[in-house]
């Protein structure tokens, strides 16, 4: 318990004031948003957790300072499997976040403050 409460904390950290609110690209945006994610590209980024299309992935560990780069060790499900991912993230300036799988670094996504 502890130690999920540590995670969710240092993750808040980069997030700032608007830390309750999520990241995404605009896929995942449009899903907070309540619209149509109009694409296969979603990704979101929430406190706890980073949501795709069909599935999510929960924070089981953060490596690093989140403020600078770190990595995120997760366990995710989704079309009925369940595997660990690691993902790579930064910030970019103050009003976006870089977020990659650890095992496919090109494939880097900048997510921005959804409204």
């Amino acid at each position: 318990m502890m130690r999920k409460l540590m995670i969710a904390a240092l993750v808040l950290l980069p997030l700032g004031a608007q830390a309750q609110q999520a990241w995404g690209n605009e896929g995942g945006c449009n899903r907070v948003a309540g619209r149509d994610e109009g694409t296969d590209m979603v990704t979101i980024l929430w406190p706890d957790r980073i949501e795709h299309l069909e599935s999510g992935c929960r924070f089981i560990m953060i490596n690093g300072d989140i403020n600078v780069r770190a990595t995120i060790e997760t366990e995710c499900d989704g079309e009925g499997e369940t595997w660990t991912q690691t993902y790579g993230m930064t910030p970019i300036g103050a009003d976006t976040i870089a977020i990659w799988p650890a095992d496919a670094p090109d494939y880097v996504q900048n997510l921005r403050l959804c409204e």
